[in-house]
């Protein structure tokens, strides 16, 4: 009988350490797909944060592991708008694979590395959004870690209405859902909110955000090397003044692309309004976009620290001390270098009357290498020009509609009518001049700018003869 307890009591301790050796080692991997996590989220922010401004930092600022658990606290390092340092403060309470209590007792049986229960620390920018929690966190991110290093991962933020300094804010709270495969470094996430408002007591300035979401796909290889894709939507944003109409954008989205190979980045934002009203009055509907390649990171992060240092209080370089014009032509040419290009496409606004739009591309390339070490800044920029392309549709009827609607004074009619016959006057010249074409009442114009030379439909010419083209238009 007793042989057969000590059996069952040596089988069940077998179990018990066995379980334990696991836990532990679920514990040290988690720390070190944490550690990974960390390292690609700050990749992630390094990649989104705006050239020449200093970036925030996530980091362990304790972690306490013990077999079957550990208690970690992160901070996440930023400078506010004046720039002085902040910091937000989290805490994880961490259950090691691979039976996390809290999983079983929710029914879920299935191995996982770790469960995790992120929440927010008050602080004392945080305090206004504390009490209105009564204390409780406004943020809790729930995360499950397989063993395969995918974490799933749900951000709750929390309702709340609050006074700060003056400003009232009225956030519904929402939700994020993200998935982590931190051996492919690769996220995905999606989120929404129903809505967010702003308001000034003071001067009485309003902000209203309704019915926002987003999605993307993150991934990245070695380190900087990495693949955007995010997106956005927003219902409707709107805005107010006192003495002021009220503007409204209805159906906004925003869209992201950039891929970065070695130093060489290329990135494309698109912007779109689906409605744009002024008080009751539809303005039509806008698309703006930008698209930038070949840019030399390295090279232009290089360029803006140069910029900071010499800091000018004019922005013409006529102003700088040739010192510091040396100092800059030499980081300029080395994102020259890389031959970038910068284009403005789609620019279109659409009324019911008509649509208008915009097209500008600048392609440089390499600095000629027997420019002159004096040469200024402006030169050195024109000699670099590879090619410039202007194409220019606007509708005269929706011109005419746009100008009407802003326009709603007494004498709205008669400056319609003065501006209807100037723009006849003007684009008729310019025709005449073939400069444009005018086509079903829009006037269209397709210019280039190649190896000194300008392209005007089938014409070629120079520079200064495209110029005199000009003045005999306009003068």
């Amino acid at each position: 009988m007793k042989s057969r307890f000590y059996i069952a009591f040596g089988v069940i301790l077998a179990l018990v350490l066995a379980y334990a050796g696991a836990s532990w080692y679920a514990g040290k991997q988690a720390q070190d797909q944490i550690e990974l996590a960390l390292e690609q989220a700050n990749l992630q922010l390094g990649a989104a944060w705006p050239v020449g401004q200093e970036r925030p930092t996530l980091r362990v600022q304790a972690y306490q592991r013990g077999w079957f658990s550990s208690s970690i606290e992160y901070a996440f390092a930023y400078k506010d708008d004046a720039g002085h340092d902040q910091e937000l403060r989290l805490h994880d309470d961490l259950q090691h694979g691979p039976f996390p209590w809290r999983g079983v007792r929710a029914g879920e049986f299935s191995p996982m590395l770790a469960d995790s229960q992120v929440r927010l620390l008050p602080t004392e920018a945080l305090q206004a959004w504390f009490d209105t929690q009564q204390g409780a966190s406004p943020l809790q991110i729930d995360t499950q870690v397989s063993f395969s290093g995918v974490a799933h991962s749900m951000w709750q933020f929390h309702p709340a209405k609050f006074l700060r300094e003056g400003e009232q804010f009225d956030f519904s709270g929402g939700q994020i859902d993200v998935v982590f495969n931190q051996r492919q470094r690769t996220s995905e996430t999606r989120g929404a909110f129903d809505s967010l408002v702003w308001e000034d007591a003071a001067n009485g300035e309003r902000g209203e955000f309704k019915n926002i979401t987003f999605e993307g796909r993150n991934a990245f290889v070695g380190e900087e090397d990495f693949q955007i894709h995010n997106q956005a939507q927003i219902g409707q944003i709107t805005v107010t003044q006192p003495d002021q109409p009220t503007l409204t954008l209805a159906d906004m989205q925003v869209k992201l692309d950039a891929s970065r190979t070695g130093a060489l980045l290329d990135s494309t934002l698109a912007y779109g309004f689906g409605g744009i009203h002024v008080d009751e009055t539809d303005l039509g509907q806008l698309q703006a976009g930008a698209r930038v390649e070949h840019i030399d990171m390295v090279a232009f992060r290089a360029l803006m620290a140069a910029w900071e240092q010499v800091n000018p209080d004019d922005a013409d370089d006529a102003s700088l001390s040739l010192a510091a014009q040396a100092l800059l032509q030499g980081k300029i040419k080395a994102v020259l270098a890389a031959s970038p290009s910068v284009t403005i496409e789609p620019l279109k606004w659409k009324n019911s009357q008509g649509e208008s739009q915009a097209m500008l591309a600048v392609h440089f390339m390499p600095a000629s290498a027997d420019a002159a070490s004096d040469e200024d800044i402006g030169t050195l920029l024109e000699r670099s020009l590879r090619q410039v392309h202007l194409k220019l549709n606007v509708s005269k009827a929706m011109l005419l509609q746009l100008i009407g609607q802003l326009d709603t004074g007494d004498d709205a009619e008669r400056t319609r009518a003065l501006l209807s016959m100037l723009f006849d006057h003007y684009t008729a010249g310019m025709q005449r001049a073939g400069l444009i074409e005018i086509r079903d009442g829009i006037a269209n114009l397709d210019v280039s700018y190649q190896a000194g030379e300008v392209v005007l439909g089938d014409a070629k010419m120079s520079v200064e003869a495209f110029i005199k083209l000009i003045q005999s238009v306009m003068g």
